[in-house]
C-alpha cells in the first residue's frame, strides 16, 4: 500500500483552515491621533452579516458621512472568495483626552460577535498656530517699508459661521501701483465670497502702530468654514511700486479656529448660522374639501443665508403637500455673510371639512453671538370647509391608520353552500354518479396501456401582505426605526420567497429576485430596490430616514402589489 503524504498534511492541516473561516468582526480608526473638533473615520469589517453597533464615547459627535455595503475579498487560506461586510461613519470628539473606541458588534440571530478596542488620543487646539492681528504688526514688521496683512473679522468661530477675510497692504511711501498679485488662499480649500466693493481700490492714510501709513484693501472677501478644526490662510504677496522702485511685500499667515455646533439641535435646524427673522401668510384660502391652501413662507436676514433652503413643512393628516414650493433668492455678500432672503410659496391640497387647523411653520438657526439655538414661528391659519360629496379618498383598499386596521368582512353574506346553484346541483350529483359508474363498467379499455394517475394540482400559497402591513403599522405606530426596517426587509424578502415558489427561503438570491424584477415597469423595480436600499442604511449605517415611516408604508404596500402581480 502506497501512502501518499500530502493526504496526510491535508488532513492535519483542515482544522486550521477551517479555525480561519471563523466568523471575524476588525475595527479599526483613522488617524489615531487627532485634534478637538477634527474628523476622523471609524471602520468596521466583518464576514458576518447582522445588526452592527459600535460602542463610542460619550463626547463624540456623529458626523454625516456614512460608507455600508459588502465586497468579495480572497481568503488565502481557503482559496475561496468570501464576503465581507464594511461599515464606516465619520464624526469628532469635542474634548480633548484618551479615548477607547469600541468594541464593534455584530448581532446575527441570538449570537453577538465582538471587535478589537482601538485607543486614540485627542488634543486641544495648538494656539501657537494662531497668529493675532497685533502680532503681525510688532516692531520689526513696522520697520519695513511696506509690509501685508491678512485681516480676518473673528479669530474663532463655528461652523457656518461668516468670518471676512480681507487683504491689506501697508507702506510707509504713497505707492503708484501694483504688480504679480497672488491672493490669499485657504487650508482645507474654502470656497470665499467677494464682497460687494464700491468702486477701485482706493488708497487711505491709516495710523498704523504709532506712525501714519499709507493703507489700501486688495481681496475682500467672506468665508463660511463648513468643518470643525483649523483653517489655515496661506499668506498672500504682490510687488508694490513707487516710481521706479519696485519693493516686494508678503503677509503672515493666519489660522481660523472653528467649532462644532453644540449638540441637541431643534429637529426644525436646517442649518442656518447667523441672525434670522421669518413671516408667513395665507395667499389663498380654500373653500371647499379638497381645494388648495396656498401658503407664503418669507425668511430674512444675515448669515450662511446662500446655503439655505426653503423651511420644511410638518404637514398633520389630512394635507397633502403639491409638488416643491416656488422658492425665490435674492442675497448679497458682506463682511457678515450673505444678506438677504428666501421667499417659498407652497400648494397644499385639503382633504379634511369643517373646521381645519394649518399648524404653525417652525424654523431654528443657531445664533453665534447668543451662543444658542432660536426658533422661529409664524402662526398656522383656521378656516372652514364645506364637505365634498365627489372627493373619493385615495388608497381605500388599505386604512394606514393603527387603530382602524381590521380586515372587513360582510357579515350577511351567505355561505357558498348555500347558493341555489350549489344546492341543485348537489341535489342531482348522487344521480350523475351512479350514471356514470355504470357506463364505465361497460366500457371496456380501448388499449392495454397502463393508465397513469394524473397528480391533483397543488394550489401555491400566497403571500399575506395584510399581516405584513400590520406588522409595518404596529413599528410605525412605536415610532421604533430599527423595528420597523428590519421587518420592512424580512417581508420584502418573503414576498419574493412566496412569488418564486419558495416560501420556506428567508432570503432569495438576487437571480430569482431579478427574474420577478424584469416583469415589472422600470419605475416598480426602482422603487423596490430603493426600498432595500433604505432598509440597509438604517440598520446598519444607523440613520434616521428623512420622511415619516407612514411614506414607507404606502411604497411597501405598492411594491407587495407589484411583486404579486409580475
Amino acid at each position: 500500500m502506497i501512502i501518499d503524504y500530502r493526504h496526510i498534511l491535508v488532513a492535519f492541516l483542515a482544522p486550521f483552515l477551517l479555525w480561519a473561516q471563523d466568523p471575524f468582526v476588525e475595527l479599526s480608526v483613522e488617524p489615531e491621533f487627532i485634534e478637538v473638533g477634527q474628523h476622523f473615520t471609524i471602520s468596521v469589517h466583518t464576514n458576518v452579516q447582522g445588526d452592527i453597533n459600535i460602542q463610542l464615547p460619550k463626547y463624540f459627535v456623529h458626523g454625516h458621512n456614512v460608507v455600508n455595503g459588502m465586497e468579495q475579498q480572497y481568503d488565502a487560506n481557503s482559496g475561496k472568495m468570501v464576503t465581507v461586510v464594511y461599515y464606516a461613519k465619520s464624526g469628532m470628539i469635542v474634548k480633548p483626552g484618551k479615548y477607547e473606541i469600541g468594541p464593534a458588534t455584530v448581532k446575527k440571530g441570538n449570537k453577538v460577535y465582538r471587535s478589537n478596542l482601538v485607543k486614540i488620543k485627542v488634543n486641544d487646539f495648538d494656539e501657537e498656530d494662531v497668529v493675532d492681528e497685533y502680532q503681525s504688526c510688532d516692531k520689526n514688521t513696522l520697520k519695513k517699508s511696506a509690509f501685508g496683512q491678512v485681516e480676518i473679522s473673528k479669530n474663532e468661530v463655528y461652523v457656518g459661521e461668516a468670518v471676512a477675510v480681507n487683504a491689506k497692504v501697508v507702506s510707509k511711501f504713497r505707492p503708484n501701483k501694483y504688480d504679480s498679485y497672488e491672493g490669499f488662499e485657504t487650508r482645507p480649500a474654502i470656497e470665499k465670497y467677494e464682497i460687494d466693493k464700491k468702486g477701485s481700490v482706493q488708497l487711505r492714510v491709516e495710523k498704523v502702530g504709532c506712525e501714519e501709513r499709507y493703507v489700501f484693501d486688495l481681496d475682500q472677501n467672506v468665508i463660511f468654514p463648513g468643518n470643525p478644526g483649523k483653517v489655515h490662510i496661506k499668506p498672500f504677496h504682490l510687488i508694490l511700486q513707487s516710481g521706479y522702485d519696485a519693493y516686494p511685500v508678503k503677509a503672515e499667515k493666519r489660522v481660523l479656529k472653528v467649532k462644532p455646533l453644540p449638540p441637541n439641535a431643534p429637529p426644525c435646524f436646517q442649518g442656518g448660522v447667523g441672525a434670522f427673522e421669518m413671516t408667513g401668510k395665507p395667499v389663498s384660502i380654500p373653500k371647499r374639501q379638497g381645494e388648495v391652501l396656498t401658503y407664503e413662507v418669507e425668511l430674512k436676514g444675515k448669515g450662511n443665508m446662500h446655503n439655505l433652503s426653503a423651511p420644511k413643512l410638518v404637514l398633520p393628516e389630512g394635507f397633502e403637500l403639491y409638488g416643491d414650493p416656488e422658492v425665490k433668492e435674492s442675497h448679497r455678500f458682506t463682511s457678515v455673510g450673505a444678506v438677504g432672503k428666501i421667499k417659498a410659496t407652497y400648494h397644499i391640497q385639503v382633504n379634511k371639512a369643517g373646521t381645519v387647523e394649518f399648524p404653525p411653520v417652525q424654523y431654528a438657526f443657531f445664533n453665534p453671538k447668543k451662543d444658542n439655538y432660536q426658533v422661529l414661528q409664524v402662526r398656522g391659519v383656521s378656516f372652514d370647509l364645506e364637505p365634498n360629496a365627489s372627493l373619493v379618498e385615495e388608497d381605500q383598499s388599505v386604512d394606514m391608520s393603527l387603530e382602524k386596521y381590521v380586515l372587513a368582512e360582510d357579515p350577511e353574506s351567505k355561505a357558498w353552500y348555500q347558493e341555489p346553484w350549489v344546492l341543485l346541483v348537489g341535489g342531482g350529483l348522487p344521480i350523475l354518479a351512479l350514471l356514470a359508474v355504470m357506463f364505465i363498467k361497460r366500457t371496456p379499455p380501448a388499449t392495454d396501456e397502463l393508465e397513469v394517475p394524473q397528480s391533483a394540482e397543488v394550489e401555491q400559497p400566497e403571500f399575506n401582505q395584510e399581516k405584513a402591513l400590520r406588522d409595518l403599522l404596529q413599528h410605525q405606530g412605536s415610532n421604533d426605526f430599527q423595528a420597523y426596517f428590519a421587518s420592512l426587509n424580512k417581508e420584502l424578502h418573503a414576498a419574493f420567497a412566496y412569488k418564486c415558489g419558495t416560501p420556506e427561503l428567508a432570503v432569495v438570491s438576487s437571480i430569482e429576485m431579478d427574474k420577478v424584477l424584469g416583469k415589472m415597469t422600470s419605475e416598480q423595480a426602482d422603487e423596490i430596490k430603493a426600498l432595500f436600499e433604505t432598509c440597509q442604511t438604517v440598520r446598519y449605517g444607523q440613520q434616521q430616514p428623512s420622511e415619516d415611516l407612514s411614506v414607507f408604508t404606502k411604497k411597501a404596500r405598492a411594491a407587495f402589489n407589484a411583486i404579486q402581480q409580475a
